[in-house]
């Protein structure tokens, strides 16, 4: 029953993977699940889930301030898109997933005073990210004021796991994506009419997310939207839900990656691939043909 419920945590991208992963983990290990299998849901959910929200996801933070998108907006546009990827995506890992294997249940000492530190933390971040928006508070400061509380609290810096490496290869493929952006000439890709042409734009934001990660390709795509902002939401839709597919496609699913490794439970790519292409392929079908029903009734 876990497993449901666990599905259902997923609420924020940032959450996913600084929260979810190791709570994911150290839960299958006291139920005797595999806690590979159930770890990748954060990492799924990072992509399927994160356009629900301005804040869900910086793409969208840099969208929203761009073009001038209100949360309604993207309860409106995204939100249905979203959610139906996530139902999908959901099915499909299920399946995946089969019988649980026997693994014999750990037994772990409980840190004391846990949930009554995370409890305030998480209300704190959700609130701050959703209400806090609405008020004009930027998210950096919601993010700022709860790690520095952490700090206070747990005595704690742990700089040893700050993601410099992941980090650097966002930077890096990001550079590389602005480099190349002159000749990709994505202006005429966004100015192909009707259904056809938010097809075409939602495949290749997505094929850009995987190929270069996707805050760069959403960069990359900016001046293109500026000359078409209609095709916000494919644009979107695309660098959001693309990297399901492959783990250098999101900052999020590299940041998961470094977790596993953390955890003494290291992904390769190549496994990340053989169930995020299983569980991505579908959920993005679904996801085009939801967000096209919603550009046709306009």
């Amino acid at each position: 029953m876990f497993r449901l419920d666990g599905w259902n945590l997923e609420r924020s991208q940032s959450l996913a993977v600084v929260l979810l992963t190791p709570l994911y983990v150290r839960i299958a290990s006291r139920h005797g699940e595999d806690p590979v299998l159930l770890a990748f849901l954060p990492a799924l959910l990072a992509s399927l889930a994160s356009s629900v929200l301005p804040v869900s996801n910086l793409t969208n933070l840099v969208v929203a301030r761009r073009l001038d998108l209100a949360t309604t907006d993207f309860l409106t546009h995204a939100a249905p898109v979203a959610l139906a990827a996530t139902i999908v995506g959901w099915l499909v890992w299920s399946r995946l997933a089969g019988p649980a294997p026997a693994v014999r249940p750990a037994h772990e000492p409980v840190v004391p005073g846990a949930l009554a530190i995370g409890v305030p933390v998480v209300v704190w971040l959700l609130l701050g990210f959703t209400v806090g928006d609405q008020l004009g508070v930027p998210a950096w400061v919601v993010a700022g004021l709860a790690l520095a509380a952490l700090v206070v609290l747990t005595r704690r810096l742990p700089w040893e796991h700050v993601p410099v490496g992941a980090a650097a290869l966002a930077l890096s493929l990001g550079t590389l994506a602005l480099g190349a952006a002159p000749a990709l000439g994505l202006d005429r890709a966004l100015g192909v009419p009707g259904a056809g042409g938010e097809a075409l734009t939602f495949g290749v934001a997505a094929l850009g997310a995987n190929l270069v990660n996707n805050l760069p390709a959403l960069l990359v795509a900016l001046p293109a939207l500026d000359l078409h902002p209609g095709r916000a939401w494919a644009v979107l839709l695309g660098v959001n839900i693309g990297p399901t597919l492959w783990v250098t496609g999101a900052l999020s699913t590299l940041l998961w990656q470094a977790t596993m490794d953390r955890l003494d439970l290291p992904v390769s790519n190549r496994r990340y691939a053989a169930v995020g292409v299983r569980v991505g392929l579908p959920a993005l079908a679904v996801a085009l043909v939801v967000h096209l029903a919603l550009v046709a009734v306009g």
